[in-house]
């Protein structure tokens, strides 16, 4: 008899504590299995022969790889094209940051309020472990030339690490207050 099954990469290695498979992709997905029905009623997946792993923190891993199957089993195809991606797990952050002025003004700055941002963030796991992981963030918002004296609620825009994605921010705004110029 015969029948389809699903590919399956055996992979071995030991991943750091901070990884995880993000895709598995076999082309193609699913192979046909010929033998004894008796045999072909125990096969519910075609393994992969073993991929081992060369390092605790892989990235993208492809490899052509033949299919593990009993010797009274056919397979066809018997090669798969495996497509393995790795990245580093996720987690939310909430970390808050000073904002910065940008003033393009030309005019004096009183003050700011609120000078500070609290920002969602989802990150990978090690980054908040890390002594500087906030040297990479920056919150700033920017008087604009042509903004007059007085009080202006102005956006905090935000400049993230690459692998950071931004969820929200609390306040979305600050207000920042302009003096008007000195008069001799």
């Amino acid at each position: 008899g015969s029948k389809m099954v699903r590919v399956k990469a055996n992979v071995v290695g030991e991943l750091h504590e901070d990884y995880l498979l993000v895709s598995e992709v076999s082309e193609p997905a699913m192979v046909e299995v010929t033998g004894p029905v008796s045999l072909l009623g125990r096969i519910d997946v075609a393994h992969t022969q073993v991929i081992t792993l060369d390092t605790d923190r892989p990235g993208i891993i492809g490899e052509e790889v033949a299919l593990d199957v009993p010797p009274q089993v056919e397979v066809a195809p018997q090669l798969v094209s495996i497509r393995l991606e790795y990245g580093e797990r996720t987690e939310e952050w909430s970390p808050t940051v000073a904002i910065d002025v940008d003033n393009m003004t030309g005019l004096e700055m009183e003050t700011w309020w609120p000078r500070k941002v609290r920002l969602h963030l989802v990150v990978p796991v090690s980054l908040p472990r890390q002594p500087d992981a906030l040297d990479a963030i920056r919150a700033w918002m920017t008087a604009r030339p042509g903004v007059g004296p007085g009080d202006h609620e102005l956006d905090i825009q935000v400049s993230l690490p690459e692998g950071v994605s931004l969820l929200s921010k609390e306040p979305e705004v600050s207000t920042v207050t302009l003096l008007p110029p000195e008069t001799p």
